[in-house]
């Protein structure tokens, strides 16, 4: 299981922003920061009282940094780019 939890949110602009968080992968850790854009929000088809936001993000890290260094010889890395083209998030989720 890969985790991220934020820590911080900078604002960028009226729609975009940084996260920064900690990305944890087999009991390593280490941070990365996420460029973001807000999507927009909506109610879900099946229940109006629930409202979902969008969001685009983008980042890099550096396999090494999660003790993924044999990864490497077999040709991942070590630069590893995420792009994470939609996902959503509601009140009370965890990233």
């Amino acid at each position: 299981e890969i985790t991220f939890e934020s820590t911080t949110v900078e604002v960028t602009g009226d729609n975009t922003g940084l996260v920064t968080g900690n990305v944890s992968f087999l009991g390593a850790t280490t941070e990365m920061t996420l460029e973001v854009t807000w999507n927009g929000e909506m109610a879900r088809p099946w229940n109006a009282e629930e409202v979902v936001s969008g969001f685009h993000a983008t980042g890099s890290l550096d396999i090494a940094d999660l003790g993924l260094d044999r990864a490497i010889q077999f040709g991942l890395g070590p630069m590893v780019d995420n792009e994470r083209p939609a996902f959503s998030a509601s009140p009370g989720c965890s990233s």
